[in-house]
């Protein structure tokens, strides 16, 4: 693997520079469009045969995914530790890493990606203190730090937020490390939701008005949800 570039797992749109680069969800909305007004339906599967390019443009298919290599971005300008702070544009506050200046032009994945490289998967020591989670309880975690600068709700507000009862154990009480002392933050890292993405989670909580487990979600796949509310409509 060549010292000086990176193999990215991506569409060529999604990792083009300029007005021609395109997100993941842009490409795909462009794909139901096209579909929509040429067949009226929604865009079939791919067809991965034929594979030699000049025969899949022959009819109309688009290429098959490959893998992009570019240059790498610049890496050692970035400090080793890609510390989060909140970002102030416009009178708004950003919460994400990659809206603070010095990190525009990266995406999440590729600060993660170079941390990595360096075998910083954690912060230091010196430096973790200021940004350690309170174990004192699964409902009491806050980071100090980070803490006095965010935003906060107007007490007026919170009686009209609609918030529906879990009957799912907290997610922190499920952060265990695996045989390799990671610990997976992500509820579809855990066995009990292992099978469904976050938007199908998402869509059987609104349907069922609960959270659901990927075992309660395919033993409902046979049978209408019943809601336990008034039904959500998306669009």
């Amino acid at each position: 693997m060549d010292a000086d570039t990176d193999l990215y797992m991506c569409i060529a749109a999604a990792i083009q520079d300029g007005p021609q680069g395109k997100s993941f969800e842009e490409v795909r909305i462009d794909n139901y469009l096209k579909a929509y007004t040429t067949t009226g339906h929604p865009p079939l599967p791919c067809p991965q045969i034929p594979t030699a390019p000049h025969e899949r443009a022959a009819l109309g298919l688009p290429p098959l995914f490959e893998p992009q290599r570019l240059p790498k971005q610049k890496p050692a300008e970035l400090p080793d530790f890609h510390v989060w702070e909140q970002t102030r544009v416009s009178e708004e506050n950003f919460q994400s890493i990659v809206a603070a200046p010095r990190y525009v032009g990266y995406s999440p994945e590729e600060l993660r990606c170079q941390a990595y490289e360096k075998g910083n998967k954690v912060l230091p020591p010196s430096m973790a203190s200021a940004f350690s989670f309170s174990s004192v309880s699964p409902t009491q975690t806050t980071v100090p730090s980070m803490q006095s600068t965010l935003p906060s709700i107007p007490s007026t507000l919170l009686p009209t937020l609609p918030l529906i009862q879990s009957t799912v154990a907290p997610i922190q009480s499920a952060l265990l490390p695996d045989v390799n002392g990671e610990v997976f933050a992500s509820i579809t890292a855990q066995n009990t939701y292992s099978h469904h993405s976050f938007e199908e989670l998402r869509v059987a909580y609104l349907l069922a008005g609960k959270e659901m487990t990927s075992t309660e979600i395919i033993n409902a796949s046979t049978a209408p949800v019943v809601p336990t509310r008034p039904a959500l409509r998306l669009f």
